[in-house]
């Protein structure tokens, strides 16, 4: 991935280096073929299911008591191949967790509060710089808007960055911005628990995007 050449030699990494824009892609690839064919998980099959993203591993499971078997055969695997883990990290089995950003609960995900109130407390960008860094923590959000109004409000502030465009910050983009700081939901998805039917009435609602898939 990464090589330089100094004189007739040439140095290349043995490990990934830090900061490559790739290496978050090779990684997840890495950790997920290490991840595969464990013999000691076929006895969780259809219980447990284990979800990776980059560096970290969500271990959903039927009982507290399978996801901490697994977490012990997915820790001890790791070791087999000299990944380090943090104990600072590493929760044991429970009902509530936070993964990327969310906070998954038996009642759906919702926005970190944290995340929340570190959205709302902004204050208004003053520059472009700033502008940008706002835009990267509502993006980060982004699954707890109305998709709809979202677009129509990030919409002014976006066409703020024009590269020849000067920063004239007005009542408009004050707007949007007092929108998007505020109009986080509580709960993006809620579950259907698996011992309970639909009423007479209720039903699901399916959201696609515009593909053909």
């Amino acid at each position: 991935l990464l090589g330089a050449t100094l004189g007739y030699r040439t140095f290349r990494w043995k490990v990934l280096a830090q900061g490559l824009s790739t290496a978050p892609y090779w990684w997840s690839r890495q950790l997920h073929w290490i991840l595969s064919g464990i013999p000691e998980l076929t006895q969780f099959k259809d219980r447990v299911v284990i979800l990776t993203f980059v560096d970290d591993i969500l271990i959903c499971g039927d009982s507290k008591e399978s996801t901490g078997a697994v977490l012990n055969i997915i820790i001890k695997r790791l070791s087999e191949y000299d990944i380090p883990i943090s104990t600072d990290k590493t929760q044991p089995p429970t009902d509530i967790i936070g993964f990327l950003g969310m906070r998954l609960s038996p009642e759906g995900w919702q926005p970190e509060p944290a995340a929340v109130a570190a959205l709302q407390s902004l204050p208004r960008p003053v520059n472009k710089q700033q502008l940008q860094s706002v835009l990267g923590s509502i993006n980060y959000l982004r699954a707890a808007y109305d998709q709809g109004e979202l677009q129509v409000n990030l919409a002014p502030l976006q066409d703020l960055l024009g590269k020849n465009k000067p920063y004239r910050w007005t009542e408009l983009h004050d707007t949007a911005f007092d929108w998007l700081r505020t109009a986080l939901k509580e709960h993006i998805f809620a579950y259907q628990p698996i011992d309970s039917e639909l009423q007479d009435g209720e039903g699901f609602v399916l959201q696609t995007d515009a593909s053909d898939c």
